[in-house]
């Protein structure tokens, strides 16, 4: 694989972002807090950022004078800060922990946002073009009158002829394993992905019926992964992803 290949595959995959937008947090951090713990630089950069603070949270222009009180409030903060973090009383501090959570909720949500403009992830998808006979569970006698149909479609008889209306009709064209199981029930949808082609089964019990059914067609291809519903689900698939990353152990 070239390297233009490469860098493809790796913008598909969130974690490539997540990496991206972490080392700009950590780029603004280091920038906020120097390497020297007895230096506190106040930059046009922190300033600028003070003030945006300041404008969103007042919701208009800060004054000079408000300005420069925000100045010396950050420098006491960052002071206390990082006086606190000396003496080590960050750690073991439920509120800082919770804090921190929030601070990385935000990053995962910016990631979640980043993913929505990346490139889209592609999948392996596999899907089965089915050809099947449906029986009503209106019909009085419905499991022997299937039993009955497979010996006949077995040996050779037209499926067609055979069964009740199915609205969907009698072939089902290139479906997804839960679109099967939308369609057919999940134990038709387990039953045909594990099933070998050409092979009638049945009665497999359905939704609304029974049904015989066999794989006509099987086909897998690369397809773009579906995006998170919504902002809550994009965060728990981020989070889902760190954890992976981690060994994790609950003892009793």
């Amino acid at each position: 694989m070239g390297l233009t290949a490469r860098l493809r595959a790796a913008l598909r995959e969130p974690l490539t972002w997540m990496l991206v937008l972490g080392a700009c947090f950590f780029a603004v951090d280091r920038a906020l807090s120097p390497p020297d713990p007895r230096r506190v630089v106040v930059d046009a950069a922190v300033r600028r950022g003070i003030e945006l603070d300041l404008e969103r949270r007042v919701g208009r222009a800060p004054t000079a004078r408000e300005r420069e009180e925000q100045v010396e409030r950050f420098i006491d903060d960052e002071v206390r800060v990082r006086e606190a973090e000396r003496l080590g009383l960050a750690r073991g501090d439920v509120i800082v922990r919770r804090r921190l959570v929030q601070k990385m909720d935000q990053i995962l949500d910016q990631t979640s946002r980043l993913e929505a403009h990346a490139p889209p992830r592609v999948v392996s998808v596999e899907r089965l073009t089915v050809e099947h006979v449906f029986f009503s569970s209106a019909r009085a006698n419905a499991e022997s009158d299937a039993r009955r149909a497979l010996d006949e479609v077995v040996a050779g008889r037209d499926p067609a002829a055979l069964g009740d209306p199915f609205p969907h009709g009698n072939r089902l064209r290139a479906r997804t394993r839960a679109e099967l199981a939308t369609l057919l029930g999940p134990q038709a949808a387990d039953e045909l992905f594990a099933a070998p082609d050409a092979a009638w089964r049945g009665p497999i019990v359905g939704a609304a019926g029974l049904h015989l059914a066999r794989v006509v067609e099987r086909d897998t291809r690369d397809e773009p992964a579906p995006s998170a519903p919504d902002a809550e689900a994009a965060r728990r698939d981020a989070l889902l992803r760190l954890r992976a990353r981690y060994v994790i152990e609950v003892r009793p």
